[in-house]
């Protein structure tokens, strides 16, 4: 039995040894001052991770060290208080959950047809936006995407658009 106490220690150690060895990354993270940005190390792409700016009128920008900004990830510019126009460029195809939520400033944003999925809660509690002009690519709102917009008085759906989500205006 003491024998056997050692051994077991001793594989313990080995085994937390292997097991921690460092990883390759599939992603790398850097900010040029306004942006952090993810960048996948598989296929030049990159993706906003968070703005860290302060300005009022935000262009995103479409290449990053040469890599083409596809994604606005989940809560990227989730409640800040300056930001109140944004135009995103026609390399982004994809707008993650809450990715504008409680941005309470925000009044316009440009959406390219390239966008073809915005996830639920995008621009909720967003209660300074008046009108919105969806992309005519895609086919539905997800769930609580304009939840306690309460100043939004016109938006532009595209006839494509066959799918509202629960709670898409509530509030």
């Amino acid at each position: 039995m003491k024998k056997l106490l050692p051994l077991t220690l001793v594989l313990c150690i080995i085994s937390a040894m292997f097991f921690s060895l460092p990883v390759s990354a599939d992603t790398v993270t850097e900010n040029d001052g306004q942006f952090e940005y993810m960048i996948w190390e598989d296929g030049n792409v990159a993706s906003i991770i968070r703005y860290i700016g302060n300005n009022t009128h935000v262009v995103i920008p479409s290449q990053y060290k040469g890599n083409t900004v596809t994604r606005i990830e989940q809560d990227a510019f989730r409640g800040n208080t300056t930001l109140e126009s944004v135009v995103i460029p026609d390399t982004v195809t994809w707008i993650v959950s809450n990715a504008f939520s409680a941005c309470e400033k925000l009044t316009h944003i440009e959406i390219p047809d390239s966008v073809t999925t915005i996830e639920e809660g995008v621009f909720s509690n967003c209660t300074s936006l008046e009108e919105i002009q969806l992309p005519k690519s895609i086919t539905g709102l997800s769930d609580g995407i304009f939840c306690n917009c309460i100043s939004l008085k016109r938006i532009d759906i595209p006839d494509t658009f066959t799918v509202i989500g629960h709670n898409t205006f509530s509030g």
